[in-house]
């Protein structure tokens, strides 16, 4: 299945939401995406109610070697996992055992739990920038600004290390094109 992404830059904090089983591509891309958005530091809250791992043994050994490598990316932020059903508890239980010395982990059973424990163990750093900033909009998303993501997606997919992840970001790539595309197409009809 899929594994969406809700990224807050200014709270530093990621919240993932996945569905159905989780087999090793989804979980890789997963991976592939925060080392793409630069959001490894950031505190993470996995939403797996409704997901649990479907790995072969010989996937696990795979996925600990990713979650190893991970730690070459850059500190990782803590990841508070939220799992109700048996499956995905043992998922998240096997998630938690794999080697990663840096990263806190810890496993809930709602989203105000996890959301709890973040905000009162990990804080996101002070907001640097004036009071007014705040009052700006954020940048929408432009067609440039598309096609430059999706150059940087497709230079990233090149250094993975397994052919899934590559080609997660190059789908990755091929979407924001898309974007870039319709952006373009909207900005010749309005003039």
């Amino acid at each position: 299945m899929h594994v969406d992404l809700e990224i807050d830059h200014d709270r530093r904090r990621v919240v993932a939401r996945a569905q159905g089983a989780l087999q090793l591509p989804d979980i890789t891309g997963y991976f592939a995406r925060l080392v793409f958005e630069k959001t490894i530091g950031y505190a993470k809250i996995f939403d797996g109610r409704e997901a649990w791992l479907d790995l072969a043994d010989h996937h696990i050994g795979l996925l600990k070697g990713h979650v190893r490598a991970m730690g070459s990316r850059g500190p990782r932020g803590p990841v508070a996992i939220v799992a109700t059903t048996p499956r995905g508890i043992e998922g998240a239980r096997l998630f938690m055992e794999m080697p990663a010395a840096d990263r806190t982990a810890q496993l809930f059973d709602s989203m105000d739990a996890a959301r709890n424990w973040l905000g009162s163990q990990f804080e996101a750093p002070a907001e640097p920038a004036p009071a007014l900033s705040r009052l700006v909009a954020p940048p929408l998303l432009t067609a440039s600004g598309a096609r430059e993501r999706a150059a940087k997606a497709r230079r990233l997919a090149w250094e993975m290390s397994t052919i899934e992840d590559r080609d997660r970001l190059l789908d990755y790539a091929g979407e924001l094109d898309e974007r870039a595309a319709l952006l373009e197409g909207s900005i010749a009809r309005s003039a």
